[in-house]
């Protein structure tokens, strides 16, 4: 099995990082919420997922060690 990791993406405005991150934390609690973009990466390479879309992978990375 891969390990991945899974980054949920918003831009969000507030007056500071804390207020961001609630605000953040809101949306991604709404049910109804439409923000379901995600980067998820592996040792290989990174992908992007909008999961509101029929498009699963939007754009691909391909990591260079």
């Amino acid at each position: 099995m891969t390990s991945y990791l899974v980054a949920w993406e918003i831009d969000v405005e507030a007056k500071d990082e804390v207020e961001a991150a609630k605000e953040a934390k809101e949306i991604m609690q709404d049910k109804s919420s439409e923000a379901l973009y995600f980067s998820v990466k592996s040792h290989r390479k990174t992908v992007w997922v909008d999961l509101f879309e029929d498009v699963q992978f939007i754009y691909e990375k391909k990591e260079t060690i």
